[in-house]
């Protein structure tokens, strides 16, 4: 984690794995709710693996209701 609010609530949060990169992945809220999130790794540690593919690179990548 790499902040949080006076309400003790998480702000940003880095992943780190098995990757060319140092970090892999940057997930940023708002209070409880997801904001975006970042791949940062430029290719896989392991041939055919799954990954994230961030295809909107917005400040806002998710959108919720008056219900959350």
């Amino acid at each position: 984690m790499t902040g949080y609010d006076k309400n003790g609530n998480i702000l940003s949060l880095q992943c780190y794995g098995q990757t060319s990169a140092s970090v892999y992945g940057l997930i940023t809220l708002t209070g409880n709710l997801l904001n975006r999130v970042d791949d940062t790794a430029t290719t896989s540690a392991y041939n055919n693996g799954f990954e994230f593919k961030d295809g909107v690179k917005q400040a806002n990548e998710y959108n919720y209701d008056s219900n959350g």
